[in-house]
């Protein structure tokens, strides 16, 4: 009897190992991608928070240097100095920081309120009015308020006035505009303009900064003027 043999019997068992081998490659390679796709859906998730930021919790500095600008910045400098020419011409006192990034507005608090009063005025409304049309487009332009006072009183009232001078305009904001991306401060008399020794010179220490900060949609708009 001849001997058998063994070619067929054994290639079931050759293609049972083939399609084994490809189910375990298969296996690898989904896995090895699933944990791809993990690590890159962690990243974009990492990279959105740290674009969402809550300005609100971001200190007077940070928020003044937020967002940075990485590209043409000599067009987002001209587009805020065509602004502060605009705002010098409608009679605000106006300057520019950060390499003339950031448009600095100084109001004095007596032509928002009354001596020691914390209520705005009807000429602070007045005064503020024109200063809404910066909000009209959310994130063409973050509003920092920034109130001080002089040295006239202790420490907690001065203090406390500044916070409740701030929050009142911070509030006719909110009520008669969009204050999404408006951010008060109270920096009380920690910060003089002059030294506090005469009366003019505290008359000129009680006031209202305002920072006009580019926002991404001004430094979008720099870029396709480009």
């Amino acid at each position: 009897m001849k001997a058998r043999s063994t070619t067929c019997g054994s290639r079931p068992a050759v293609l049972l190992a083939v399609l084994l081998a490809l189910l375990l490659t298969g296996t690898e390679a989904i896995a090895a991608g699933g944990i791809k796709n993990i690590f890159k859906g962690r990243k974009a998730e990492k990279q959105e928070q740290v674009q969402e930021v809550d300005i609100f919790d971001l200190s007077l500095e940070d928020n003044i240097y937020e967002p940075k600008v990485t590209k043409n910045a000599s067009q987002v400098a001209a587009m805020q100095l065509q602004e502060a020419r605009s705002l010098k011409k409608n009679g605000y006192s106006v300057e520019l920081m950060r390499s003339g990034e950031v448009i600095v507005i100084t109001i004095p608090a007596g032509q928002l309120f009354e001596p020691n009063d914390t209520v705005l005025s009807e000429l602070g409304r007045l005064t503020l009015k024109p200063l809404l049309r910066y909000l009209e487009t959310p994130e063409m332009w973050k509003m920092l308020l920034v109130m001080h006072t002089d040295n006239t009183g202790s420490d907690a009232y001065l203090r406390s006035l500044s916070r409740a001078r701030a929050d009142a305009v911070y509030g006719w904001i909110d009520e008669v505009g969009n204050a999404d991306y408006v951010v008060p401060y109270a920096l009380g008399p920690d910060e003089p303009l002059k030294p506090n020794n005469s009366i003019d010179n505290r008359r000129h220490n009680r006031r209202l900064e305002i920072y006009l900060v580019p926002g991404r949609v001004l430094l979008r708009r720099a870029l396709e003027r480009k």
